[in-house]
Formats: structure tokens, C-alpha cells, sequence
């Protein structure tokens, strides 16, 4: 037999042989068991569960099983290549209390092999759920700053909203809950901080508990931390020239100097010194004079030294003082008043220049009252007399000087002195 022949018998039979195959496998049709691995089953029902008894599953919810099933080569070789079609379903609206339960499953086939295949059966028969009851407790929210300042400023104490979180998960699993703890980080920090911040769960040994199963009311904490401007601010002082004495006279000490203050990097800025209530140098009639003053700041700016007051000395140097008798008072009043002096005669300080105070006499004194119409009381008051020291400029007058007098109008004075005559 030659070469070709043997090549046209051999081909002959493929070809036999493969319609023998096409025969068996479209026309009679084999049928075969195959299993199905891995197919994941889905549980029905969590919701209700959980809104109708306070359960919740808290087994591994991937759960699979593997499938038997019987059909005919083509019809079982087309569900393998349809696997991500198969749907394996728990219902869970058997379960009504915490525990372990055993649940059947459904399997339902993709529809076009669904009267073509048979489900032998799965392995395992059963799935096992785990079920626990759901606590719901409030939770303390610890901030860890975690915050590093630029050099000049200063940071307040971060607030955490909410400081109190509620979260929901098995009983066992919250009861160990102690508290959640969000970290705040930054680097050289010079400007106010507003920010989300995530934050995990401890339990009492600083543990960190996984957030699997457990919900909460806010996902994250809103962390705000103020960060202001700090400067050291020198205290300062205006002197009122006055009583023969000029800033030129006198020395200041200012005790404390200076404060700390924060604020604003645009308002401090503009602060470089803190001025006090002036000193009248006309007032202080020794030659030490110790005055209190209250620090007063801008708006928007904080007195951080903790102190709201100081002390400011005034040492006058230079000058002598000699005290003179002033009778030579007058008082100045509106048309249709006269008046009675009940002071005739008053003991004046003036300061100045030792030489100057050599050429003074008391006859270059005069005390003047002068009231106005608003300012008429009748009868016996108090009124401030402004003095002055004629011819003598280098010199002045120290302190503070009140005439005492009657004032009445001209008809009450007239009607008086009838009644004396």
C-alpha cells in the first residue's frame, strides 16, 4: 500500500471519529456531575435584621460554597463559563436572637441552563452566621496634637466638634470601646487651623479596635486650633508740663516696662508702644511721685504677661519749691450774682529754678475762680481757683486749689442786708 493511501485511511478515520463525537455529544446528549467552586453566597435580610430585632452579623460575610451540579457536557461547560451568574442566597428573616445559626441557601441558575442543569446539591449544606446584638454608646473624642509653631506665635487650645461621638456595633465589640482618638499634624504652623480629621478606636490598654461592623454618627471631627501673633510691647508715658517742672526735669521708670501680647499679625504690626494715662507734672508736689495706671489694649489684641496694671515713678530733679500766701483771690461770675468769700487766704506751692524762686514774692500771686452760668449753685460751695504767677514764667504753680464761698443773686443780697439794717 502506498504512502497516500495509507494518509487518505488515516484521515478517513478523524473524520469518523469526529463525527461520532458530534453525534454522542448533539444527539445523544452525555450527561456529567462537575463542581463549581468558590460561588458566593449573599446574605438577604441584614436591614430588617438590624431595624427590626437590633442584630447584626458578625461572621465573615464572604462566605462561598461549591456547587454540584448535573447536566450535559455542552450545558455544564456553558454554566462554568456563566459562574459569576449563579446566585446563592441566605434569607436571614429566620433569625429573631443573638447566637450561632445554621441558614439553608437558594440557588438559582442563570435562566437560559436553569431547566437544563440540575443542582445536585453544595458543600457545605449549611452556611453558619454568627448574630450579635447591636449596642449603640456615646464615645469621648481625645485630640493628639500632634502641632509644631513657627517661632512669634502662639497657639490656643485646639476644640474638637463633636468632643462625643455615638457608635453602633455588636455588643461585645463597643463595650471595649474606651475612646477615639483623631490626630491634628502640622509643621511650623503661623496661621489658624479649621480641618476634618479622621480618628481611630482604643480600648482602655490603647489598643486600636477595627472599625469592622461598627458605624458612627460622624466619620470625622472637626479640629480648630487659633493661631495668633506674639510681641513684646514697651510701656510708655506722656509728662504734662506743669508747676515749673518740663519732661526735661524729670525721669520715669515704668514697672513692669513692657508686656506680652498676642493678636493678629496685621494688628500687632501697626502696635509698637503702649501708651499710659498721662502725668500731669503740675499734680505731683514731691519731688517722688508713684502713680498707678491700667494697661489699656486695642481691640482684638490679649494681654498675655497676666499683668493689667503697673507702676510708673517720677523723679523730678532740679527744682525747689517754696510755698506762698495767696490772698489775693477773685471770683469771676455771671451778671446778677455776688459772692462772700469764706476762704480769704490760701497757702500756694510754686516750683521752679532755685534762682527764679529767689525773685518771687507773694504779691505776684492771684487766685481766680471763674463760674459760669451752668456752673451756679447759690449758696455755700467749693469752687477750683486757677492761680498764677505774675512776671514770672520760669516758675509754676504745684497742686490743686479750691476757695470755698457763698454766692448769691443780687436781689438775695439786697434783701439780706435790709434784714441786717
Amino acid at each position: 500500500m502506498s504512502g497516500r493511501t495509507k494518509l487518505g485511511y488515516a484521515a478517513i478515520s478523524i473524520l469518523m471519529a469526529c463525527l461520532l463525537w458530534i453525534y454522542v455529544v448533539g444527539v445523544e446528549k452525555p450527561t456529567k456531575n462537575e463542581t463549581i467552586s468558590g460561588i458566593v453566597v449573599t446574605l438577604q435580610g441584614e436591614d430588617e435584621l438590624l431595624s427590626d430585632y437590633s442584630l447584626v452579623v458578625t461572621s465573615n460575610k464572604k462566605m462561598t460554597i461549591d456547587l454540584e451540579v448535573q447536566g450535559s457536557i455542552v450545558d455544564v461547560a456553558s454554566l462554568r463559563n456563566m459562574r459569576d451568574e449563579i446566585s446563592v442566597t441566605a434569607d436571614l428573616s429566620i433569625v429573631t436572637t443573638a447566637g450561632t445559626h445554621q441558614l439553608m441557601y437558594e440557588v438559582t441558575l442563570p435562566e437560559k441552563l436553569s431547566d437544563k442543569i440540575t443542582v445536585v446539591g453544595g458543600s457545605p449544606a449549611y452556611i453558619s452566621v454568627k448574630i450579635e446584638k447591636v449596642q449603640t454608646t456615646p464615645v469621648e473624642v481625645r485630640l493628639r496634637n500632634e502641632v509644631s509653631i513657627a517661632d512669634g506665635y502662639i497657639a490656643e487650645q485646639p476644640v474638637v466638634n463633636p468632643d462625643t461621638i455615638l457608635v453602633t456595633g455588636p455588643e461585645a465589640t463597643v463595650a471595649r470601646i474606651a475612646y477615639a482618638e483623631a490626630v491634628l499634624e502640622r509643621e511650623n504652623v503661623s496661621s489658624s487651623i479649621t480641618t476634618e480629621v479622621e480618628y481611630k478606636l482604643y480600648d482602655e490598654y490603647g489598643q486600636e479596635i477595627p472599625r469592622t461592623d461598627i458605624t458612627a454618627d460622624n466619620e470625622y471631627v472637626t479640629v480648630s486650633m487659633e493661631v495668633v501673633q506674639i510681641k513684646e510691647i514697651p510701656l510708655s508715658v506722656e509728662l504734662l508740663p506743669g508747676g515749673g517742672a518740663t519732661v526735661n526735669d524729670a525721669t520715669v521708670d515704668i514697672e513692669p516696662s513692657s508686656i506680652t501680647v498676642k493678636g493678629d499679625a496685621d494688628i500687632l504690626a501697626a502696635l509698637n508702644v503702649i501708651q499710659l494715662d498721662p502725668i500731669d507734672l503740675a499734680e505731683q508736689a514731691s519731688r517722688t511721685g508713684r502713680y498707678t495706671r491700667t494697661i489699656v489694649l486695642p481691640n482684638d489684641v490679649v494681654n498675655i504677661s497676666g499683668v493689667t496694671e503697673c507702676t510708673v515713678t517720677v523723679e523730678i530733679a532740679g527744682l525747689v519749691t517754696q510755698v506762698f500766701a495767696c490772698d489775693n483771690i477773685t471770683v469771676m461770675l455771671p451778671e446778677g450774682y455776688v459772692y462772700e468769700l469764706t476762704t480769704t487766704q490760701l497757702s500756694i506751692a510754686v516750683r521752679g529754678p532755685a534762682e527764679a524762686i529767689e525773685e518771687v514774692r507773694a504779691n505776684n500771686l492771684r487766685a481766680v475762680v471763674t463760674l459760669e452760668e451752668e456752673d451756679i449753685a447759690r449758696g455755700a460751695v467749693s469752687a477750683e481757683a486757677v492761680v498764677y504767677v505774675d512776671g514770672h514764667s520760669e516758675v509754676g504753680v504745684v497742686g490743686n486749689y479750691r476757695v470755698a464761698l457763698v454766692i448769691m443773686t443780687e436781689e438775695e443780697a439786697a434783701q439780706s442786708a435790709g434784714a441786717d439794717g
